[in-house]
């Protein structure tokens, strides 16, 4: 579908470019839309810099590619092609995928598994231990027993059931031996949904840079950059204001080559007892998270940056801002909850962009 005729800003709207996360890049385009279709008019963030945005559904959201106007559709189809191939490799939900397989293999007995795969799974283990277990692929059986694979629960599970999934859960029963990934125990299984999305974007990206067309990736608010902003200034993004959701609270200055991921308890969510229980259990104790509302890091590729956001909504406040200001290269801008309803707004020491307002 082409719109034509509707200008803003330079940028020629072909596709309606969708915030489908909790991230949306904006570097140089005058006019964004939310999922809802409520769009906003960003003020002092546009330029007359042409851009194409293609937007397409992929890894169970939108898929959108930004390049220069007229760059050509190849460099876009080879990365959206490199999307679709990670997720026919790496989703938990298609029947005939790499991950199903391997969920598949009976426990004690060696899977063999891609280099891609295991590069992911590597990544996976390695925020699992730099967050203490906080990041952890192996929830499957705690999100059943909490009813979030039957659809939306209806009550709290029983502690006894809680235990019971915890026994089937935790990254150190499942063993990466090079090219094998072998489960310890019965039941157990990954789900790759916190960290294989960023690796997505990081293949798309490198897709355009090697078509040699610079641009942006954004899948559901994971975004890569794949080379400098045209402009040669950098690419600017902006963080969904988890209260007001149609709203940008923050920006993110994304350099030529960067990445920036946002994890978040607010869009997935049910009412129980009462209370609101997200959708994002911690790991080691099987309970729902509840003081981070969104965290939002930058990093040097997508990969890393989506499995550290998921990891500091689990971690808490505190102790996701140490986290980060100990990696090199990594910075993060964290909301959580205070009394009375109020947020709190905090930042790494070396993050580069702007709070525009309270949440």
């Amino acid at each position: 579908m082409t719109t034509n005729g509707d200008r803003r800003g330079g940028f020629d709207r072909r596709r309606l470019l969708v915030g489908g996360g909790m991230l949306v890049a904006y570097g140089g385009l005058g006019a964004l839309a939310w999922r809802g279709g409520v769009v906003r008019m960003l003020t002092g963030l546009g330029s007359a810099e042409p851009l194409d945005v293609a937007e397409f559904a992929a890894m169970g959201t939108y898929l959108n590619v930004t390049t220069p106007k007229g760059s050509g559709s190849e460099a876009v189809r080879l990365a959206v092609e490199a999307v679709a191939e990670v997720e026919r490799r790496m989703s938990y939900f298609l029947s005939d995928s790499e991950l199903t397989r391997l969920n598949a293999s009976p426990a004690g007995e060696p899977f063999r598994i891609s280099p891609e795969l295991a590069a992911v799974l590597a990544e996976a283990g390695r925020v699992h231990r730099l967050s203490e277990g906080a990041f952890d692929p192996t929830v499957p059986p705690l999100l059943r027993a909490w009813g979030f694979r039957e659809g939306a629960p209806t009550r709290r599970p029983a502690p006894s059931n809680v235990r019971a999934a915890l026994e089937h859960t935790g990254l150190d029963r499942m063993a990466l031996n090079g090219a094998t990934v072998t489960f310890h125990q019965e039941a157990m299984s990954a789900d790759l949904g916190g960290i294989a999305k960023g690796h997505g974007v990081d293949r798309a990206a490198a897709a355009l840079s090697s078509a040699g067309v610079p641009g942006l990736v954004n899948s559901g608010g994971d975004i890569r950059a794949a080379g400098a902003r045209p402009c040669g200034k950098p690419w600017l993004v902006g963080v969904r204001d988890p209260i007001r959701r149609d709203r940008v609270f923050a920006t993110v200055r994304l350099a030529a080559g960067g990445a920036v991921a946002t994890s978040g308890t607010y869009e997935q969510y049910v009412e129980l007892d009462g209370a609101r229980v997200p959708h994002v259990l911690d790991p080691r104790s099987g309970e729902p998270v509840g003081e981070v509302v969104s965290a939002t890091v930058v990093a040097g590729t997508a990969l890393e940056a989506d499995a550290l956001a998921t990891a500091c909504v689990v971690l808490g406040r505190e102790r996701s801002l140490t986290l980060l200001e100990g990696l090199p290269g990594v910075e993060g801008l964290v909301v959580a909850r205070r009394d009375r309803g109020r947020h709190r707004i905090e930042t790494t020491s070396g993050f580069d962009g702007r709070i525009l307002h309270a949440v």
